[in-house]
């Protein structure tokens, strides 16, 4: 009860620590990426500090095999990607009883696309960007009262944001004109918080848990400026707290957690208190434990996405009286079996949800950036459904290590004005999805990975046909243009995605009594060209917006990382 605020599920990250004894770091430089990690002691007593980055280069490899593409006819343009991060912690333990710690965070991936036209006279240039990250700023104190009473407060501020850019020139050596056209669409989210947890220890068998989180958000869903004097300035200003308590009862046989939450949001002219009740039980049978859950949640915010661009269009809109809040009930049951002397581990589970209260983009919009009135690219009271089992089978001893999984999962939607109102699969929907792992380390100097993932293909709606539609030129005469007209929502499926992942490493110690390793490793073995979004184009690839009758349409795909071979040199210094 103490998580919410999200309808999916949830990740519990905690940073390791620094060393407090001596200071230790670490370098990298590899093909694909360089990293370091700095940690020791702090200038306080009793305290300590961890500095970790990476930085991909793998940008100018991708960059490289773009032009050599573009070199031999596969494709008239130029793309490349990259990210960096970077994290730190600084950890002083003030005394038994207090300790407080500061954490910082930033990352920032980044998509380009150019593409470069000359023709005679004519020289034109389009590119296209795409960044997004976030930013956290967090501090934490941890107090305990005695040996049953203890309390973590956090304040922290994180910031989201995704960034487009466009530009487009066009150089007429005949005329001496020149074209030039740029725009910028921004959106983010701003999230303040302080959250209190409490956990009071009854007795030995039961714990109760309580707190409350305060939130105050800043959206910015939409801002856009261009040098055709568009501006778009927008901030929606919200609030969303909580109240939970929760039991946790354990004895020898059984572990029992009964909860429930209060979620308050206050913004866009909506004022709401959902209450969630959370329930979950485990029961230890020999070496067999089954698990039962049921939670309900709700999210005050709507991610806006789509899978047909090749850009990140992730984009987070605030509840309010139009769209109100999203909910969701889901119940799970599975079990865990561990034999051979705990040598393997066998899991399995099912679970079905409901969801309620969905937004989602209007057919034919895939991006709500730059338009004044977006309300109307969003399609609002959506109903969800998803129904999965999940299976994994894990080896945990002995020089081969690994794992072996299959998830069996069906999720729908449904809309009143989308897709006739009939139920359609969702955008992020793979019915079928196996990963392989296997780790073998003969000896203190080598270890080998082997990574095998299959997913099915992602779904997409089909183009059934062409009708001619009217449309008034600059010159005011009245032309007629040939549009595509799309059938069924999701109801074809891209190719399936699979992919071989290889690596080696090497681990020595040098003659400064430093550890060295190599890694020599292999991203996409066999080079399948997965897609990452398909479209409609003329026979040369080219996307088209508006078709002639005259030219064949075809259906293409647009496909990323290649394969990868890569090698890295890691030093651990004392």
């Amino acid at each position: 009860a103490n998580y919410g605020g999200k309808l999916s599920s949830m990740v519990d990250l905690t940073q390791k620590k620094g060393n407090s004894i001596k200071r230790k770091a670490s370098y990298s430089v590899g093909v694909t990426d360089v990293s370091f990690s700095v940690e020791g002691p702090g200038s306080l007593d009793s305290s300590s500090f961890i500095v970790t980055g990476r930085k991909t280069i793998i940008d100018f490899f991708i960059l490289a095999i773009s032009k050599i593409s573009q070199a031999s006819g596969g494709q008239d343009y130029n793309i490349t990607y990259g990210f960096a991060d970077i994290n730190a912690k600084y950890t002083w333990n003030y005394n038994v009883n207090n300790t407080f710690a500061l954490n910082a965070y930033g990352g920032e991936d980044f998509v380009f696309l150019w593409k470069n036209l000359h023709d005679h006279e004519l020289h034109e240039r389009s590119l296209f960007s795409d960044n997004w990250g976030n930013t956290l700023l967090s501090g934490d104190w941890n107090h305990a009262f005695g040996p049953r009473l203890f309390v973590n407060n956090t304040l922290y501020f994180t910031r989201y944001h995704l960034t487009n850019t466009s530009k487009f020139s066009q150089i007429d050596e005949i005329f001496a004109d020149t074209t030039l056209y740029k725009s910028k669409g921004m959106s983010a989210v701003n999230d303040i918080s302080l959250k209190s947890d409490w956990k009071y220890c009854i007795n030995e068998w039961w714990n109760l848990n309580f707190g409350v989180h305060f939130s105050i958000q800043n959206y910015q869903p939409n801002n856009f400026t261009s040098t055709a004097d568009n501006i778009l300035s927008e901030r929606i200003p919200c609030s969303a707290d909580a109240l939970y308590v929760s039991n946790a009862f354990r004895c020898e046989r059984l572990d029992l957690n009964l909860g429930v939450r209060l979620a308050a949001f206050y913004g866009g002219g909506l004022h709401s208190v959902i209450p969630e009740p959370r329930f979950s039980a485990a029961y230890l049978w020999g070496k067999t434990r089954f698990e039962v859950s049921y939670m309900r949640v709700s999210q005050n915010t709507h991610l806006l996405a789509s899978q047909t661009s090749i850009f990140a269009n992730e984009i987070w809109i605030p509840s309010d009286i139009t769209t109100g809040i999203s909910t969701s009930q889901q119940a799970s049951l599975g079990f865990v079996r561990a034999f051979s002397d705990d040598a393997y581990t066998l899991q399995a589970s099912a679970y079905y949800k409901t969801l309620h209260n969905l937004v989602t983009y209007r057919d034919g919009y895939l991006s709500l950036l730059g338009d004044n009135d977006w309300h109307s690219k969003i399609e609002t009271n959506g109903e969800g459904e998803s129904v999965g089992v999940e299976f994994m089978l894990q080896k945990h001893r002995g020089n081969f290590t690994g794992s072996v999984s299959y998830t069996y999962s069906y999720s729908t939607r449904q809309f009143a004005n989308i897709n006739y109102g009939r139920k359609f699969i969702y955008e992020f929907d793979r019915p079928h999805s196996i990963d392989f792992t296997l780790n073998y380390v003969p000896s203190r100097l080598w270890s080998f990975g082997v990574v095998w993932t299959y997913q099915s293909g992602l779904p997409y709606t089909p183009a059934v046909g062409r009708i001619l539609v009217p449309r008034t030129n600059n010159a005011g005469d009245v032309v007629m243009d040939e549009i595509l007209v799309y059938g069924e929502r999701n109801s074809e499926r891209m190719r399936a995605y699979h992919r071989l992942d290889l690596s080696a490493t090497h681990t020595s110690i040098n003659e400064k009594g430093r550890k060295i390793e190599w890694t020599f490793a292999v991203f996409n073995a066999y080079n399948r060209k997965n897609p990452s979004c398909y479209y409609y184009g003329n026979i040369s690839g080219d996307p088209v917006m508006q078709t002639n009758s005259n030219e064949n349409i075809y259906l293409w795909q647009r496909s990323f990382m290649p394969i990868i071979p890569s090698v890295s040199y890691k030093v651990y210094l004392k």
